[in-house]
Parts: structure tokens; C-alpha cells; sequence
């Protein structure tokens, strides 16, 4: 038996400007981050914090996945489009090792 450090870390509530599109391939991701930057520069927007990407598929697709790339900005944010603003809640639990077996496939 073999012992697995397992972690969760509480991500606090947070507040999110994403755009949204289809792409051709995963690794088209950065064609939406080209639409988001310069559109936060129009909207007088800071974000606070690195940002990431939602998959809206879901399943894997081959081609043609619809994503949504975001960045943390201050509580009360106002938008307009082609930007959605979102709230997210707390998500998280809890720390500490787990003891067992891995079986990945069960």
C-alpha cells in the first residue's frame, strides 16, 4: 500500500471577465486572448490577478471546442459586450494525506 499526499486548496468567491468563443483546436486558445486584452484596454479595465480558461464542451472534441478565457477583476465590475462579467463562489475543502491503494481504473 502506498501513501498519496492529497491536497485541496479553498479558492475564495471572485469575480471574472471572460469572452467566449469556438476555435478551431485546443491550442487556438490564444486567438480569444487576443479579442480579450485589447478589449479590457477599450473597457478601462484591470484585472487583478492571472486568469485562465473554462472548456464548455461537455466532452473532448477534435476540433472546433467552444472556450471561455477569463481574468479576476474587482467585485461590482461593469461590462459591455463582447465581454460577460461573472461572480464565482468559494469552492474548496479539505487538506491532508490519504492512505490506500491507487486504482486508477476502478
Amino acid at each position: 500500500m502506498s501513501a498519496i499526499a492529497v491536497s485541496r486548496e479553498t479558492i475564495p468567491a471572485r469575480t471574472v471577465i471572460t469572452i467566449t468563443g469556438t476555435i478551431p483546436a485546443y491550442d487556438q486558445e490564444g486567438r480569444l486572448w487576443e479579442q480579450l486584452t485589447p478589449e479590457i484596454g477599450r473597457q478601462g479595465l484591470t484585472a487583478t490577478g492571472p486568469g485562465g480558461a473554462f472548456e464548455h464542451d461537455p466532452e473532448y472534441r477534435e476540433s472546433g471546442p467552444t472556450i471561455s478565457v477569463w481574468l479576476p477583476v474587482p467585485a461590482g465590475t461593469k461590462v459591455a459586450p463582447p465581454l460577460a462579467v461573472h461572480d464565482l463562489p468559494r469552492a474548496g475543502g479539505r487538506h491532508g494525506p490519504r492512505r490506500g491503494a491507487l486504482h486508477p481504473h476502478r
